[in-house]
């Protein structure tokens, strides 16, 4: 009688099957944790880009060639996550713009920043929801009265 030393076909089979459903555990885990942080960092970026429009609208940042200036604009350009910081005077050009892929925005659709540290002052709501395209995850942003920016 001949001893075999290795594995018999069976055994491959129940350990591939093992190892099949441990990777499909893992990666159902890693794509999720990917959808949050795709709307974890553009939640960051929105309201460090909120607090860049209060800062330049309390620090009087006029952009040359505006007349009136008043502030600055943070605005909701469209739902599917665009928006744009833009100077309050005669004639605004975009300070910035951006669009965001993978989150939508609702909300409010602008905030505008005044000079003289004036409250802000809304449209359509204090608050900014931004959700990640498949609708799972979503977090809120709020622009207080007073001007604090917090997410939750």
């Amino acid at each position: 009688m001949r001893k075999s030393s290795g594995f018999t076909l069976i055994e491959i089979l129940i350990a591939i099957s093992i190892m099949t459903v441990i990777f499909s555990f893992g990666l159902a885990s890693y794509a999720s944790f990917n959808r949050r942080q795709i709307t974890e960092q553009a939640v960051q970026l929105i309201v460090s880009d909120l607090r860049l429009t209060q800062s330049l609208a309390t620090n009087q940042e006029k952009p040359s060639g505006c007349s009136n200036f008043r502030g600055y604009s943070f605005e909701v350009t469209s739902s599917s996550g665009s928006y744009r910081i833009l100077p309050l005077c005669g004639t605004p050009t975009d300070y910035k713009s951006i669009s965001l892929n993978g989150v939508t925005l609702s909300g409010f659709s602008k905030v505008d920043f005044l000079i003289l540290s004036r409250p802000p002052e809304f449209t359509g709501g204090r608050n900014l929801m931004v959700t990640e395209s498949g609708g799972s995850n979503s977090k809120t942003i709020t622009v207080g009265i007073s001007g604090d920016i917090s997410a939750n």
